[in-house]
């Protein structure tokens, strides 16, 4: 590259949708790319069928692992796993937050904000300062009210969640 090394060009962008594997054929740089930089990974070239598809299957193992949401249940004093379609929005609650799911609901001893740091963010969007709501469940934004309807079947949840003023220009921008 004439302008800027793979470095250079690795820290230059915002790598928090994607993962980087360097291909390249000097061995002398896989040291500082995996320990320093931190990308996923390091192929030599001319690189071996086997290692590239092992690369693959670890990806693809982490793509799995991030699907799900792990937390303590503490009124079931148990571990739970959910999976992050299910989730339609979060609420906040003094300092504890209401998980909402498709079919069921689930008060988790955390601040919304600490939640919200363990949610992808190309799925789930701060709205308000007591919501999150998940991108996938918004059915359209009533820009009088400044409110966003919520498209899912569960008739005992909220299909209208306010958008304060703070969010309501990012919000606008999703719908162009």
């Amino acid at each position: 590259m004439p302008e800027a090394n793979g470095f250079e060009l690795f820290n230059s962008v915002n790598k928090e949708f994607f993962e980087v594997v360097f291909t390249t054929a000097y061995a002398q740089y896989v040291e500082k790319a995996i320990k320093e930089i931190g990308c996923f990974g390091y192929l030599l070239k001319p690189f071996e069928q086997q290692k590239l598809r092992l690369i693959f299957e670890r990806y693809s193992q982490k793509a799995d692992q991030s699907k799900h949401l792990k937390f303590i249940n503490g009124s079931q004093n148990k571990r739970t796993m959910v999976h992050l379609n299910d989730v339609i929005f979060c609420k906040a609650e003094n300092n504890y937050c209401e998980l909402h799911l498709k079919n069921s609901k689930y008060l988790l001893s955390k601040t919304l904000g600490s939640l919200e740091k363990r949610l992808p963010k190309n799925m789930f969007k701060r709205v308000h300062r007591s919501y999150i709501v998940n991108l996938n469940y918004i059915n359209h934004f009533n820009k009088l009210k400044n409110e966003l309807h919520l498209n899912h079947e569960n008739e005992l949840l909220e299909n209208e969640i306010p958008v304060s003023a703070k969010y309501k220009e990012e919000i606008v921008n999703l719908f162009l």
